[in-house]
């Protein structure tokens, strides 16, 4: 079924200030339970709780430990239980509060708590503003593999404020810059250009270039979910560079960060593409150059083990037929498709040799 994007994104500074009289306008007699991770609620919980203030609605604040390791059925279970012990019924509006993580578990929790309740996202890491908050996946993770089970359940609303990225660390700025750039690269040649032009800026945090960055890749994001919920045809070229990405998350028991996995991935699927004749060389250098200034390093890539990569991809959900199939580049800007068919079959034996290429000629 296509998606019309019906819920209200709002960016900016200061937007958070705007979310207590929506929730009073669209929610007024809901219970409101908020969940957050241990981090969230140590840099920014002071700042919602002032501002739900106004919310006369009951609330309930549910935290659970930080980090890609909680992402699981046991974590929404324990959610599930603290909710209901507190007699929260279907008249319950959640708070997904956090980044990626809390709001694939928080998503997913609201798509199964009684069989359905109204969500919102509040992404306070730029990657899950630019991305995991936009689009409508939930879900959680399973030891065969990344986000194997979840539900497409999109939010009533996204309220991204740009007043949580000001104490963001470095490595979690990178991290959403490299989803950003991931999108650019893929559909948005002339934000690739403005991008390279820019670069010290971004690197900067120039507020007018982020802003920029969070409503582009919001905006490139819809275009392609809006008819395509389910990824049944082109919201599949959002998972460039994460085939071998995810595999890289997973193999290191996800101490790699999902946007230095994924900078990995977009390099060496870059490599699989150019060794298939899609892409040429002079693109995958400027992937490379403008990675190597969000400190993706390819030194990372040496000593992994390739066969238990390949492995692990075989679980992917693009695959088909028990084919290992992922987006291909084709030049700054667009990717390989074929009618409804954005992904391209590659063999364990091209993914080795793509590795085999792009370790040869960097290191």
């Amino acid at each position: 079924m296509p998606c019309k994007t019906p819920y209200k994104i709002f960016t900016g500074e200061r937007v958070l200030a705007t979310l207590p009289k929506w929730i009073n306008q669209n929610y007024p007699s809901y219970k409101i339970a908020i969940i957050l991770d241990s981090n969230t609620k140590k840099f920014c919980k002071k700042h919602l709780e002032k501002n739900l203030n106004k919310c006369p609605q009951k609330k309930l604040w549910i935290e659970f430990k930080a980090g890609e390791k909680q992402k699981n059925l046991k974590t929404v279970e324990e959610i599930c239980e603290k909710l209901f012990k507190n007699n929260f019924g279907r008249d319950t509006l959640i708070l997904a509060f956090g980044g990626g993580v809390t709001g694939d578990i928080a998503g997913f929790l609201a798509a199964i708590y009684m069989r359905g309740v109204p969500f919102v996202q509040i992404p306070t890491t730029l990657l899950a503003m630019v991305d995991s908050s936009i689009g409508g996946k939930t879900g959680v993770d399973t030891s065969f593999g990344k986000n194997l089970l979840g539900a497409f359940y999109e939010p009533k609303a996204v309220f991204a404020d740009m007043n949580f990225l000001k104490t963001l660390p470095k490595k979690e700025y990178e991290n959403g810059l490299v989803e950003s750039l991931k999108m650019f690269i893929s559909m948005d040649k002339k934000a690739v250009s403005k991008w390279q032009k820019n670069e010290k800026k971004i690197l900067k945090k120039d507020k007018n270039l982020l802003n920029w960055i969070i409503k582009n890749s919001i905006q490139l994001k819809q275009n392609v979910t809006q008819d395509d919920l389910t990824e049944n045809g082109k919201r599949s070229v959002l998972n460039w560079g994460h085939s071998v990405g995810h595999a890289l998350e997973k193999l290191s028991k996800y101490t790699l960060s999902h946007g230095h996995a994924v900078g990995l991935g977009m390099i060496w699927e870059s490599q699989i593409a150019i060794d298939k004749k899609y892409l040429g060389k002079d693109a995958l250098k400027q992937i490379q150059t403008l990675l190597k200034n969000l400190e993706v390093n390819l030194e990372e890539l040496k000593n992994i083990k390739v066969d238990a990569i390949i492995e692990t991809m075989k679980t992917d959900k693009k695959n088909r037929n028990g084919r290992i199939k992922m987006i291909m580049l084709k030049k700054m800007g667009e990717t390989v498709h074929a009618r409804n068919d954005w992904t391209v079959t590659a063999t364990p034996q091209e993914i080795k040799t793509a590795y085999k290429n792009l370790l040869h000629a960097n290191l």
